[in-house]
């Protein structure tokens, strides 16, 4: 699968327990056209308790440890070790979907001198998987939802860009986007949802990731800065098997949470937040009353249960209710000094 002399393309993949969906990841990159000896795979693993590191081995991946556990860090070590012109990065929840997914991505750095990263067209989600897993793949949380209003199902993602942001240009593969002048940038994450970057490009205008770990989770916004353009292909979802239940689902919105109070990591909206501008920048001390008026999120509970022609929606009332108690819980218990352990993504232990 891998050819370590002269690999065109690094894929990064950060596992943790992540042998049941990892084989499907890793054969949707088999299975694709553009050649497998340009292509070098890693798994930058956070210390997995069960087979991750076989699956991994009889794949032929090069395997890297991750001693800080967060995923965040895995993808900050494979851009530090990448040896692709262009770098991949790729969940272990992700599946792609399409065959000439990676060389239609690759055609398009090829025919736009000016794009230096391409997207997927958005999330789709696996048949006969938990219903939380739709809400997820839209907006991930309530107040993501609230803040950016951005949908990453693979249906309206470009529908909801366009609606906000600039079109450069659009053929029958992609869309091009370009952001300088946008006063709202997105929830736009290239550290995620199969996205390829130009590595070379940032290394050579962004030498700082070097040495902050965490700007290589915002190369979205490190790119902006530069005015180039990113593209996002058309009819190339990713399937995206995020959450087996609601449990699991909750815990990681606590998670989230707990991070961006308790921490000083930049990963999440913390880190987000700093290349927001004018309103946006505010707009996070509106969620709460927003949640709790009920009224606001049972209008956007309504508006996506008719679009989607999906009464599950409407459970938006009670995640955002759900996540603006716990904000204020998290807030008053910092307030007093009692601060929870996150020992590692979606994983509390008081």
């Amino acid at each position: 699968m891998n050819d370590r002399r002269s690999p065109e393309l690094t894929i990064v993949i950060a596992t943790l327990n992540s042998a049941k969906l990892l084989p499907f990841v890793l054969d949707s990159i088999n299975h694709q056209t553009f050649p497998s000896k340009k292509i070098e795979i890693f798994i930058v693993d956070g210390g997995s308790t069960d087979n991750t590191i076989d699956i991994a081995k009889s794949y032929h991946c090069r395997i890297f440890y991750n001693e800080k556990i967060f995923p965040a860090y895995a993808k900050y070590l494979g851009f530090i070790h990448a040896r692709g012109r262009y770098i991949m990065f790729l969940d272990s929840d992700e599946v792609i979907e399409s065959k000439r997914s990676i060389e239609k991505k690759m055609n398009v750095f090829s025919r736009y001198a000016s794009v230096r990263a391409v997207t997927c067209s958005g999330y789709k989600n696996p048949e006969g998987y938990h219903p939380i897993n739709s809400y997820i793949n839209e907006f991930g949380d309530p107040f993501s939802m609230f803040l950016y209003r951005i949908s990453k199902n693979h249906m309206f993602f470009i529908r909801s860009m366009k609606k906000y942001y600039k079109v450069l240009q659009e053929d029958k593969d992609c869309v091009i986007f370009n952001f300088s002048e946008s006063k709202r940038l997105p929830l736009f994450e290239l550290v995620a949802m199969g996205s390829i970057v130009d590595v070379h490009y940032l290394r050579e205008n962004f030498p700082e990731i070097n040495k902050n770990p965490s700007s290589i989770i915002h190369c979205f916004y490190l790119l902006v800065s530069k005015h180039v353009n990113i593209a996002i292909m058309k009819d190339d979802p990713l399937i995206h098997y995020s959450s087996v239940s609601y449990r699991r689902y909750l815990g990681k919105i606590n998670s989230r949470i707990i991070s961006n109070i308790f921490t000083d990591a930049h990963e999440g909206f913390k880190g987000r937040n700093q290349f927001d501008s004018g309103f946006m920048k505010y707009k996070k001390y509106f969620f709460i009353p927003y949640a709790y008026s009920l009224i606001l999120p049972l209008f956007d509970s309504f508006y996506l249960a008719i679009t989607r022609r999906s009464g599950y929606y409407f459970i938006h009332v009670i995640l955002s209710f759900y996540t603006a108690t716990l904000i204020i819980f998290f807030k008053f218990s910092k307030f007093i000094g009692y601060v929870p352990l996150l020992n590692s993504y979606g994983q509390i232990k008081e």
